[in-house]
Parts: C-alpha cells; structure tokens; sequence
C-alpha cells in the first residue's frame, strides 16, 4: 500500500511503500556526447531503500503502458508532464518537470490502488526487490 512521502513511516512494515523524485542529474552519453537528464527515484518499503535513476523517456514509456491497461482512465487524469519538440537541459524547466512527475506518481499511486500491483509498475519501482516475509515484515 502507497503513502505519500509526508506521511510514509518506516515503522509501517514492508507492506507500504512510499515514492520521491528529489533530484535530477545532466548526464552525457559516453558514446555520442550527447546530455540528457535522469531523474532519481526513492522508494522507501519499511527500512529498506532502493533508489534508480530513469530518462523521462522510460517514465514515459510506463505512463503510456498504463494507458494502455483496464486502469488508463486513472493514469491518463493523473496530469503526467507533457513531451517536448526538443530535449530542453536548462535547470528551471527539469526543476518544475522533476515535480510534477512527482506529483504524476503520488496522484497516481493514491488514487488507482491497484496499480502497485501491476507487473510492470513493480519492475519499474523494484517493489519485487524488496525483502518481504510473510507477515510483510522485513
């Protein structure tokens, strides 16, 4: 079960799970020179942390699976941030990006329960490689 970061406690147990974009990083490409952004994903399940970073291109390709699914109606009001004609790198605009795909997930994430559990959402936030017994303790 989702919380938002502001209310998310790792005393929950492993059974809930929370999920931040603090930071964005300009990385180049080691073969074609080119920079593009990578955005960091926190998600926090008990006292276990896992963090990945993802392209908006990825996080894209997510949003647009789930559009695709019995849940798209809830995905598609979620207010995922619009494509850009060119790669825009300046820090203001990844800023304001950065946020609202953060506010994207947790909109999403608290209003379609059900989409934490779809196969593609657990690979995309590794929600499958956290350690969880039984009794959803760690």
């Amino acid at each position: 079960m989702y919380f938002p970061p502001s209310q998310f406690s790792h005393r929950f147990g492993a059974q809930f799970f929370t999920v931040e974009i603090p930071e964005f990083q300009l990385v180049e490409d080691k073969e074609s020179h080119k920079t593009y952004a990578i955005f960091k994903f926190v998600v926090k399940r008990g006292r276990q942390t896992r963090v990945m970073y993802y392209r908006y291109s990825e996080i894209l390709q997510l949003h647009d699976y789930l559009c695709s699914t019995s849940l798209g109606l809830i995905a598609s009001i979620c207010n995922f941030p619009g494509k850009t004609l060119r790669p825009k790198l300046d820090q203001s605009f990844l800023e304001k990006r950065r946020v609202a795909l953060e506010e994207y997930f947790h909109k999403l994430l608290c209003n379609g329960r059900h989409i934490s559990q779809l196969p593609n959402v657990q690979k995309f936030l590794q929600l499958d490689k956290f350690e969880v017994n039984e009794y959803g303790k760690e």
